[in-house]
């Protein structure tokens, strides 16, 4: 067969084809298989005496500097020893009253051949508005497994890796959608300052969410009480509701999830979701690009 004028053979044309298949319809069999996302994870707080890499204690004190340099207050810093089944995840937590913009950098590890290795970090700043509407900026250069949600705007801009920036391109975003909103930081008001139950039960409420798009379902079977006591974004009661041990995915989800973090599919999503997130930065009047 004759391709561009290049003679391929119809034999290694089927071997591509079937690689193809296999990578596009196995890989999503094997997260259906195998992932679990734990319905109520558990967040340690680290203190600072703790023993942890050289590597997490330079990147967080890195955090600690910048942050408080531009007016934030540390909140803590925190292990996620169970959240998905061999990925554990540390992060450092910083608040801003005067703006109430919540902000956090994260580490992400993935379980590789028996070792722990470093997948990602990057810093992302949010802000809750009273009517439940959310603004999330940060700066991974990975889009979200999930589905994007009406209550929802985050933006990602991974060519901003200053934290001072960022913030700014952050408020500049807050500026340009809040229209008359008023924000509110309800690790305050919500959460009395307890932020692992903050961080414990907003992952909650994500997964929640992935799972009335379809992406996610309660093992063992639905549990509608545990998706009513949930709802809205104050705290819940764990000891009053029946939570299933872990979320796992659906059929359709599987497929939904691993298919956006994929090559090519996960080059081009990201690159439509960088261009979208920075044109919302030019149309809110954010300059302070400086790449």
């Amino acid at each position: 067969m004759d391709i561009l004028g290049i003679e391929v053979s119809t034999t290694w044309l089927w071997i591509v084809a079937g690689g193809l298949g296999f990578y596009f319809l196995a890989v999503p069999l094997l997260i259906y298989a195998t992932f679990a996302s734990s319905a109520i994870p558990v967040v340690q707080s680290i203190e600072n005496d703790m023993p942890l890499p050289d590597e997490v204690r330079s990147f967080f004190a890195r955090c600690f500097d910048e942050f408080t340099a531009i007016g934030f207050q540390h909140a803590g810093t925190f292990l996620l020893p169970n959240h998905i089944e061999n990925v554990r995840s540390i992060l450092v937590l910083f608040v801003e009253p005067q703006t109430k913009t919540l902000a956090m950098s994260p580490l992400m590890y993935g379980m590789i051949n028996g070792r722990w290795n470093l997948q990602s970090r990057y810093t992302e700043f949010c802000t809750d508005f009273e009517d439940g509407f959310c603004i999330d900026t940060g700066n991974q250069n990975v889009v979200g497994a999930f589905p994007s949600r009406p209550d929802k705007l985050v933006t990602i801009q991974p060519k901003i890796q200053d934290i001072a920036r960022l913030f700014q391109a952050h408020l500049a975003v807050v500026k340009f959608r809040s229209s008359n909103r008023r924000a509110v930081l309800r690790l305050e008001t919500d959460y009395q300052w307890d932020s692992e139950n903050y961080l414990s039960q907003g992952i909650t409420r994500e997964m929640e969410a992935a799972k009335n798009d379809g992406y996610l379902k309660h093992e063992g079977g639905d549990r509608p009480e545990f998706s009513n006591a949930i709802a809205g974004h104050g705290q819940f009661s764990i000891e009053r509701i029946g939570a299933p041990k872990n979320y796992r995915t659906t059929f359709r989800g599987a497929y939904m999830m691993t298919w956006k973090q994929l090559w090519p599919i996960k080059q081009v999503v990201l690159f439509w979701t960088c261009r979208q997130g920075r044109q919302l930065l030019q149309d809110a009047g954010f300059t302070n690009w400086r790449v």
